[in-house]
């Protein structure tokens, strides 16, 4: 299991960043906010090829995936909107 340690998170009307590291997720996709290369961008469903199942919770299930455009692995987590009590 890996140990990613805290991270700080800054969650505003561009979307999301991540400062320990260095990539922010918002509308136009994630990037990566040193060099301002696209890690990936416009994420649409048939981009992923989802894989083995990595874990569960209460609110959904973690997959391993790969982005197909660019080969790299990655995780998806999947959760049920509508299912808001089971969410903390």
């Amino acid at each position: 299991m890996n140990d990613f340690g805290v991270m700080s998170c800054e969650l505003g009307s561009h979307g999301l960043k991540v400062a320990r590291e260095n990539f922010e997720i918002g509308t136009s996709g994630m990037k990566n906010m040193k060099t301002g290369e696209m890690i990936v961008g416009n994420l649409v469903e048939e981009d992923l090829e989802l894989g083995e199942i990595l874990g569960n919770g209460a609110s959904g299930y973690v997959y391993a995936a790969v982005h197909k455009p660019t080969g790299r692995p990655v995780a998806l987590k999947r959760i049920n909107v509508f299912d808001k009590g089971k969410r903390h």
